[in-house]
């Protein structure tokens, strides 16, 4: 297992690099000599590893269209050097004894030429300390070190564009866009239907109001055009 993983993620062995800067022609995996074994009584402690998936788009970085071949030299450049940030951002953070490593999974063109998408994993684990391990802590680590998610080393980004494992989600991202915390934005939506209830209250009022001295003018003239004879008799009498 251990060679096929190596072999993996040299390219099968095809380009024999090691990273960026190292060749080699040949590998050997030896397990553990058997005197070795045999005065080792504590078992090797199995990680309890989490993955993270971070997205996030570098503005200073033109995708080319070699970037999207793995086995190109672009790739391999821009891929090294990402994780090398990446792995410095978190060797930093308070998250580094957690700290496991970072992979550029893809590379990838956005809306502008002058940007490039990147795909990473990040492996921490998770049962090296207190403190529950979640989206929401690498995202914050991320966010903070990085200057509100403007500067990664030599890489400037775009602060939007920061998502680790789904979060935040669009509904969140809308919500920070506009400024307002989410409890500020139910109290204006409850503001606002209270004022079309109130202006619904107000415009039946007023046809009512409307209604009524419509009512009492109706009556009136009603009145006026009545004949009433025993004002005659009196008009009558009086002369």
């Amino acid at each position: 297992m251990v060679k096929e993983t190596f072999q993996r993620e040299t390219r099968n062995g095809t380009s024999q690099w090691l990273g960026q800067r190292f060749q080699f022609k040949g590998m050997t995996v030896r397990a553990l000599d058997p005197a070795i074994a045999a005065v080792t009584d504590t078992p090797l402690l199995e990680l309890n590893l989490k993955n993270f998936v971070v997205n996030f788009t570098i503005t200073n970085l033109p995708f080319r269209g070699p970037m999207e071949n793995p086995d190109s030299e672009v790739h391999r450049n821009a891929k090294t050097s990402i994780e090398g940030e990446l792995t410095r951002l978190y060797e930093q953070s308070t998250l580094k004894t957690e700290f496991i490593g970072c992979s550029v999974e893809h590379l990838s063109a956005t809306d502008w030429k002058d940007q490039t998408g990147v795909g990473a994993v990040c492996a921490f684990e998770a049962n090296s300390g207190p403190r529950h391990l979640d989206e929401r802590v690498v995202y914050d680590i991320f966010n903070n070190l990085t200057n509100n998610c403007s500067m990664l080393g030599k890489y400037t980004l775009d602060h939007r564009s920061l998502v680790v494992n789904g979060y935040p989600s669009s509904v969140a991202l809308m919500t920070e866009e506009t400024g307002l915390p989410f409890w500020a934005i139910i109290l204006i939506c409850l503001s606002v239907l209270l004022g079309f209830i109130l202006l619904f209250v107000i415009c039946c009022l007023t046809n009512f109001c409307k209604k009524r001295r419509a009512s009492k003018y109706t009556d009136q003239q009603g009145i006026w055009n009545t004949y009433f004879p025993h004002l005659d008799m009196w008009n009558n009498g009086g002369i």
